[in-house]
């Protein structure tokens, strides 16, 4: 028997509850006794075994409350039937049980897992000492494991047995629901900082008491038990947040393998599984039945830990999984929240994640649009959706509701927006199967926001305390209120050339001066700046002599630098650029100023300062903002010069002045400007300027490949002498990264020569069509960290993306030919393409590489997303982009190695934000999962040691920076 679930039903009189437990306790058990009775058995014994006693004698086997059935559905009805001899206890003796439990209530002497080794006990010698296995009573009497309970507590030779055992003791502990104490033992395992481990959780009754209780109280049982009155007041609701949250808990501890099939096909789990998949399985058809607004009020700090276990592990896993960061085919229909997202909902989207990755919010009108346009669509559907439509409605409601909770007084309202959303999430849950994994490779940040919602209710409210009395409520930093924190008009900005789009998208409405003075614009911008009201302000913008175009994002991201110097002290900040041909620019330089010269070059490693996601060096772009007081002090030594008629100069001179002081200058990572170039392609080397400044050369852009300094190699002419084999299979390389010390020159030049062959083959296919896009660590090298000119010297390999702009003739011939054939045979015929290109280089599937792909072709019949590596050191996956990506997410050019590349924007901004938190500071070592100050130890004379000037009084973001480049293997 297959009723509809009961979960549903269940959690549908949520939404029209205050969230008051006791209100909620008895909606759920007025729910459960109202179901239409049903014939469940087959025969009488069948009938008796499963019905017949109280809760204390009942076998819990017939209702795992993952089947759809209950006590009340197939009992309630027929109870009159039963035995008059008494209550049916499957020939349990409600016997004395105390001898057989400790205190805790755990056995009091188990029989030992793992026999004593061999010969130990021989010719009289005294044996091993053995690690003896506690087990829970929760656990050893649960008849849902069988008749008996858990078969491996009892063993003959312990004199112990689960008719001796599981008597009056257990009894009462089954009479027992969600107290308070209950709640207390799960909370100082799964609490922040706790001293406990997960392994003593699931040892302990309190893990498996939460199965019972939810199982109890879903199947309609706790009103048999001899006393109903003994449960709290409270009811046991409050158990089903703890009982989620330590269930996903239970799942993240998973091997992979287990985790990505029960995640994609759970059906499979239902009834067949093991007891903790069988828990996991509940828990989640719990959470999706949840109503939003529910989830959020009632229990929050509950939620919190659930919450925030889930977006670790969901960043976690498609990090592992998929961690290219682009759209999945859109013939394969996963996940279900994203497929055919329209373009104004891609809009909001990643609206929506540039705002949360730097702890802003939606602005509540954009939301209230957004909803607003997307309804008025809905209708005139007749109501009808795709299923990522009616999640964007969801997504819009949520954000609006954390607008408004970022407003005093206004909760009410907030929660309002939330069940409105939920209200749509249901329809939503309607149309999809019981896949969880769709929702944790969604592009929206949903589980995200409704944890910030949780923690904003938390720190703004007198929530329910915790059961232990501990619960402190989160403080929301600073920067989630940096939006009221900042006037409107606190910027003062000048200009000095008329700007496309400029006065339709101010800053709020800044004061802003700009005028035409012959061309002049050293001399326009001069006078802006020594003016009464640029005095008066708290900062000051200069917007670049070559500025392209000016829009709303631009806009955002000036006033972001703005944010960003008034929160961290700062007192430069710029930003990216993309010049006329969209070539990504990264304006963050170090500045040589010495023996008459004057050099602009790029940092190594990308920047020599971090601050959240401002990378900081001696200069920036000309489009930057200035702490007023500082620009007032620059303009004392800045005079009349002839020569600069662009005003390139001035932006050099404010450079210099800046450095000559050792302020930093910092550059936030916001979506590009555009600039027609940069402002040191204009500068002039004026008379006034040398005289002034004592510069006799001028180098703007100094390339590394302008000057080679390296023991083995000579200007014009290098010699390189590789006295090792330097294999990719060598463990040396990953040996000498990991205690801090740079692979050898060999090593990397050989990596980048392989990553060259295979850049080289892919565009040779048609550069028009075949891209090259780098992914993970591999596109914060080439965007951030100087891969242009070589890879960081503790890098040993290396992700890409083979992309094609329409059809991948690759994925396509190997999709055709295989059809019918199993995943393995396409994947194969992949590897054999790529490995005649390069000309016999070893190309193998690794074992790990292959869940996402094989699913997307076993499943969805599309062969998509297929990984592989060459040489043990390049991780490829082969994909496709089609018109509406591009359309939505334009592609950037960059370099990388010498060779032109391509990315989008959001690449970046997941890989960022998403994987590493906002941070900008280096990770020195495999992986880059170790942080280090200082690479090698202190003391360390090695030569390859990478090693840092940081110290333990920088408070400006120091990290590791190399001096110049001689640690990088040059491309040539």
């Amino acid at each position: 028997m297959r009723s509809s679930s009961w979960l549903v039903v269940v959690f549908s009189l949520l939404q029209a509850c205050s969230c008051d437990p006791a209100e909620l306790a008895a909606l759920l058990r007025a729910n459960v006794h109202s179901k239409h009775p049903v014939d469940c058995f087959g025969t009488f014994e069948d009938f008796r075994f499963c019905c017949c006693g109280s809760d204390a004698d009942l076998d819990l086997a017939c209702w795992v409350a993952d089947r759809y059935t209950n006590w009340h559905l197939c009992c309630a009805h027929l109870v009159s039937e039963c035995p008059s001899e008494g209550p049916q206890d499957n020939s349990v003796a409600l016997a004395d049980d105390s001898s057989c439990w400790s205190p805790t209530g755990m056995l009091s002497d188990p029989f030992p897992l793992v026999p004593p080794p061999i010969g130990k006990e021989q010719d009289g010698q005294e044996g091993a000492s053995v690690k003896w296995q506690p087990f829970a009573m929760e656990l050893c009497c649960d008849t849902s494991l069988g008749a008996g309970g858990l078969a491996d507590c009892w063993h003959p030779e312990s004199g112990q047995s689960f008719s001796q055992c599981c008597g009056l003791e257990w009894r009462a502990r089954r009479s027992q629901g969600c107290t308070d104490e209950l709640l207390q033992d799960v909370w100082i395992h799964v609490r922040a900082n706790t001293t406990h481990t997960y392994l003593d959780l699931i040892n302990g009754n309190a893990y498996h008491a939460l199965y019972r209780i939810v199982r109890q109280a879903l199947n309609g049982l706790v009103s048999t038990v001899d006393d109903a009155e003994s449960r709290p007041s409270s009811s046991d609701i409050p158990c089903l947040l703890a009982f989620v949250c330590t269930r996903i808990m239970a799942l993240s501890k998973m091997p992979w393998e287990v985790q990505w099939p029960f995640l994609m096909a759970p059906h499979t789990h239902v009834g067949s599984g093991h007891i903790s998949e069988r828990a996991v399985f509940l828990s989640f058809k719990i959470l999706f039945q949840i109503p939003l607004q529910h989830l959020v009020v009632e229990a929050p700090h509950w939620s919190q830990r659930l919450l925030l276990h889930i977006v670790k592990h969901s960043r976690k896993f498609r990090n592992y999984l998929l961690p290219d960061m682009l759209p999945f085919p859109a013939s394969s229909g996963f996940p279900r929240s994203d497929v055919g997202m329209m373009p104004d909902a891609q809009v909001f989207c990643d609206l929506a994640n540039y705002h949360l990755n730097r702890g802003n919010v939606v602005d509540e009108e954009v939301s209230r649009r957004f909803i607003k346009r997307t309804s008025e669509a809905y209708l005139e559907h007749s109501g009808w959706a795709l299923p990522a439509h009616m999640f964007s409605l969801v997504m819009a409601h949520l954000a609006l509701a954390h607008a408004l909770l970022s407003k005093s007084k206004l909760r009410h309202e907030a929660l309002a927006e939330i069940a409105a959303g939920d209200v749509i999430f249901r329809r939503f849950l309607a149309q999809w199967s019981e896949d969880h994994g769709h929702l944790l490779f969604t592009e929206w940040p949903f589980w995200s926001i409704l944890l910030i919602i949780v923690e904003k209710i938390i720190a703004s409210s007198t929530s329910r305390a915790a059961v232990d009395g501990t619960f402190v409520p989160r403080q929301e930093s600073a920067i989630t209120s940096i939006e009221q924190d900042i006037e409107p008009t606190s910027m003062f900005l000048a200009s000095c050339i008329p700007v496309e789009g400029l006065r339709e998208h101010q800053l709020q409405q800044p004061r802003m001066q700009h005028e035409d003075r012959g061309g002049r614009c050293r001399d326009v911008l001069l006078s802006a700046l020594r003016s009464q009201e640029a005095k008066t302000s708290t900062f000051v913008g200069l917007l670049s002599p070559f500025l392209q175009r000016w829009s709303s994002a631009d806009a955002s991201a000036l006033r972001s630098a703005q944010v960003f110097l008034r929160l961290s002290g700062a007192s430069i900040a710029g930003l990216a650029f993309v010049d006329a041909a969209r070539l990504w620019n990264w304006p963050v330089r170090r500045m040589r100023h010495a023996f008459w010269r004057l050099r602009y070059e790029p940092y190594p490693t990308g920047h020599a300062l971090a601050l959240g996601s401002c990378a900081g060096g001696d200069a920036t772009s000309a489009t930057r903002v200035y702490r007023t007081s500082l620009l007032l002090r620059l303009l004392e030594s800045i005079g009349e010069d002839p020569g600069d008629r662009s005003g390139a100069n001035l932006f050099v001179e404010l450079d210099l002045l800046a450095f000559r002081l050792g302020v930093p200058a910092y550059t936030c990572s916001e979506p590009p400007l555009e600039e027609h170039s940069s402002y040191l392609e204009h500068f002039v080397l004026t008379p006034r300027f040398a005289v002034t400044h004592s510069v006799e050369a001028f180098e703007p852009n100094f390339q590394p490949m302008d000057h080679i300094a390296h023991l083995d190699c000579r200007v014009g002419s290098r010699q390189v002498l590789c006295w090792t084999a330097s294999k990719f299979t060598d463990p040396e390389a990953q040996e000498l990264v990991q205690n801090g010390m740079a692979s050898r020159f060999c090593y990397r030049r050989r990596l980048q020569r392989l990553v060259l062959k295979v850049i080289t083959w892919w565009q040779g296919l048609g550069r028009d069509l075949h891209r090259v896009m780098p992914k993970q660590g591999t596109l914060l090298t080439t965007l951030v960290r100087g891969g242009e000119f070589g890879t960081m010297p503790w890098d040993l390999d290396l992700e890409f993306v083979l992309a094609t702009i329409g059809t991948n003739p690759i994925l396509s011939s190997c999709n055709t030919r295989h059809v019918g054939e199993g995943w393995e045979d396409a994947a194969m015929c992949v590897a054999g393409h790529v490995r005649a290109g390069l000309n016999g280089t070893r190309v193998v599937v690794k074992e790990f590489l292959k869940p996402v792909s094989k699913l997307l072709f076993e499943k969805y019949g599309v062969l998509g997303k297929v990984r592989l590596e060459v040489d043990g050191v390049l991780d490829l996956q082969f994909d496709e982009m089609h018109g509406p990506l591009l359309g939505m997410r334009k592609l950037h050019k960059a370099f990388l190695l010498g060779v032109q590349v391509d990315f989008s924007w959001h690449q970046w901004e997941y890989q960022l934000f998403q994987i590493y938190g906002g941070s900008l500071q280096k990770k020195v070592g495999t992986s880059g999962t170790v942080s280090k100050s200082e690479a090698c130890p202190a003391g360390s004379q090695h030569s390859a040691c990478l090693r840092t000037t940081c110290t333990p009084d920088r408070e400006d973001g120091c990290n590791l920076e190399l001096p110049d480049w001689f640690a990088h293997v040059l491309p040539g």
